[in-house]
């Protein structure tokens, strides 16, 4: 049943049941007002006898139909709790199972973030320990510039440190031409001593070499530099700075021999910090030198200098070559003419050759047929062979 039927059976019910109570209220109204408890005996009539049965009937009916009613009530109730329990066991499943998949989302995100922290902090103590030897490397470095200050101070450590920084230079410059350069090299002036500067860069003639010298004065450019020296410590540093660099101007001036070296020298000053000390406070030293055909050069004013030098060389030996090398092209050529010469001597024999092997094969086809035709008695198949003629001038 519906329970569009339920609920009607259920109003029917109850209609019935008010009309029995209506009933009955009215009775003991009656016996309220007077009337006697005990009536009469009522004779039944057929229509009360009818009435009395649809209502026993309607009665029964509806006592079977409110009990199949809560029957099928009762079913439903107990379908729809078993639906309820099996849907609400799947929600708990589904329910856990997403539990389970964000806790294990948790889990995996807590242990990268552990894992991420842990190599944060790893590499964390790896740059303080870098940090803390890069520290112990800056200490070395400060001891070892403290040791290159005391090796600057002494005038024969100076001339070595600047001899080494001159050979480094050359040897970056000419490494491809070893033979374009020599240090410690030793020649004669004209009144016949014997000069040998730090190092001499070799040039074709006439010219010949350049010298360079690289023991340049650095004692009193250092109380330049003190920030604790007086003001007329700094001048007479300044002074005697220059007068010693003037006197080894005129010494490397010396170095420039007519028709034996370049018309110039070069002074290496191995700081370009100094060069630009000389040419901003001293530009009258800077003129001297000049007056003498002598070239001021820092580190990064040799290098230009020496590379256009070792180009130049290079060129001049491609010239000097040059004329070499047309000869061995023009004697090429000669044998190149020659070699065509003998060719088309040797194409003209070939193709003569070709003709008389030609004549050959057709005589010697001819001589197989007539010799067929006399194994076989065919007398009068037998043809005149043709005369092989070859010109005796091929």
């Amino acid at each position: 049943m519906t329970p569009l039927e339920i609920a009607l059976l259920i109003i029917l019910a109850v209609l019935v049941f008010g009309l029995l109570g209506f009933l009955a209220f009215r009775e003991l109204r009656k016996n309220k007002e007077g009337m006697p408890l005990v009536n009469p005996p009522m004779v039944p009539t057929d229509d009360t006898k009818e009435l009395q049965q649809s209502i026993a009937k309607l009665s029964q009916d509806l006592n079977v139909a409110m009990v199949k009613s809560f029957a099928e009530l009762n079913e439903k109730i107990v379908k729809q709790n078993n639906e309820f329990g099996e849907k609400m066991h799947k929600l708990d499943s589904e329910l856990q199972e997403k539990i389970n998949v964000l806790s294990k989302g948790v889990n995996e995100q807590l242990t990268n973030s552990l894992k991420t922290s842990n190599d944060f902090f790893k590499d964390f103590s790896e740059k303080l320990g870098k940090i803390d030897e890069a520290q112990k490397n800056l200490g070395s470095l400060e001891d070892n510039v403290l040791d290159l200050t005391k090796i600057l101070r002494g005038n024969q450590s100076r001339g070595r440190f600047g001899e080494l920084t001159l050979s480094n230079l050359l040897n970056s410059v000419f490494g491809d031409y070893p033979d374009g350069y020599s240090e410690q090299y030793t020649f004669k002036n004209l009144s016949g001593e014997t000069i040998r500067p730090d190092a001499v860069v070799f040039l074709p003639e006439p010219n010949h070499l350049i010298c360079i010298d690289s023991k340049f004065p650095f004692s009193n450019y250092e109380t330049l530099l003190d920030g604790t020296a007086k003001e007329g410590e700094k001048e007479a540093a300044l002074k005697q700075f220059k007068k010693e660099v003037l006197v080894h101007i005129g010494k490397v001036a010396g170095y420039v021999v007519p028709n034996v070296t370049a018309p110039f020298a070069i002074l290496f000053v191995p700081s370009d910090g100094i060069m630009w000390f000389i040419n901003t406070n001293l530009s009258d030293v800077v003129e001297n030198a000049r007056s003498k055909n002598v070239i001021l050069a820092s580190p990064s004013t040799l290098h230009p200098l020496l590379a256009t030098v070792n180009f130049f060389n290079k060129q001049v030996k491609r010239a000097e070559n040059l004329g070499e090398i047309e000869k061995a092209l023009a004697a090429l050529g000669d044998e190149f003419r020659r070699f065509k010469e003998r060719w088309t001597t040797l194409a003209t024999r070939i193709d003569s050759l070709e003709r008389a092997k030609n004549d050959l094969n057709t005589t010697s086809d001819k001589i197989t047929k007539q010799f067929d035709a006399i194994s076989s008695a065919s007398i009068d198949k037998i043809d005149t062979v043709d005369a092989i003629e070859i010109n005796p001038e091929e």
